[in-house]
Order: C-alpha cells, then structure tokens, then sequence
C-alpha cells in the first residue's frame, strides 16, 4: 500500500486494486506520458486515472487503472515510445498531420478539446469526413457516453459519402 502523488493524482491501494482519490487530467504529451516511459505500469495506470471526467459511469475508471497496472512496464515503455519518441511517432503533431493528411478514406473523430477538434479539421481532405467536439468528456468518452457515440457513428455512416462508397447523392452497393 502506499501514496503515489507525482504524476498529479493521489492513489490509495496496492499493485492489483487502486482506488483514485484525486485524478488531474493532463494532455497525453506531457508529464503524465514522461511518467509512463520511465515508471512503467504504475505511471501509466496514474496518467489513466485523469483521463475520466466526473461524470464517467462508476467502476469506469478504475477498470482501466487495473489494466494499465497489469500491464508490463516494457510494454507502456513500447506503446510511449511507438506514439511519442520513436522516429517518425505519429504522436508528435508534423508526423500526425502528414499521416491524417493521406487518409484515402472518411474519417469520424471526436475530440474533447476545441482546439484538438479545430486543429483535425485541417487534416480532412476526404468527402464525408467529419469532426465533433464534445466538451467536458474524458478521453474514454465511448464508454463513458456509449448511446451518444453509437447514435454519432449511425448518423455519420448513414450520410452520403460518409464510408467511402461513392459520392454523395450515389446509391450505395455492397459486394
């Protein structure tokens, strides 16, 4: 048992169950992320705990924060350095743009930050993508608004052009 406060959040609990007492959210780029790389599972289930909002469904939270710690530190290591050190890390924003750019397809993408959402809206170039922006969400938000984001994925698929099947106001076909 023990008291871990470095990466922004209290816990309380040991290696198998935690219980977040004060979670902070932090952009995943920053300290938090650090925190991963160098601690492993421990910092990684700490960084997780703050990317809830308030209103997240109870033992939400606390299911990821049990994942992240049965994780392998080597694996959280992999994963961080895959997004964000790697040459090339498409976590890094003039890598993500240049990757986002060259989707052949529609894209739906939902972001809890205006100006994440601006910034994507830049990225699209494909007929029937589309960008949403839902404040105060956490990262999770599918599973903390599931009927929300099955409603946002029904409409998107069901517009014109949305799954890349032919240009709006064409009748789609299945193969």
């Amino acid at each position: 048992m023990g008291e871990l406060e470095d990466a922004g959040a209290e816990f309380a609990g040991d290696d198998v169950g935690v219980a977040a007492v004060r979670p902070v959210v932090r952009a995943a780029s920053g300290r938090g992320a650090r925190q991963s790389h160098r601690h492993g599972s421990r910092a990684a289930a700490e960084f997780v705990a703050g990317a809830f909002s308030a209103r997240a469904p109870p033992g939400l939270r606390t299911a990821h924060v049990r994942t992240m710690l049965g994780t392998p530190g080597h694996v959280i290591a992999q994963a961080y350095a895959g997004m964000y050190t790697d040459p090339g890390a498409v976590g890094i924003r003039p890598y993500s743009e240049a990757y986002l750019r060259r989707r052949p397809q529609p894209a739906l993408t939902v972001w809890t930050s205006a100006e994440a959402a601006v910034w994507e809206r830049t990225t699209l170039h494909v007929t029937g993508s589309r960008v949403e922006h839902w404040p105060g969400v956490g990262h999770y938000l599918h599973e903390e608004q599931p009927g929300r984001t099955v409603r946002l994925i029904e409409a998107w698929a069901a517009a014109p052009g949305a799954l890349g099947l032919g240009q709006p106001g064409q009748e789609r076909t299945s193969t």
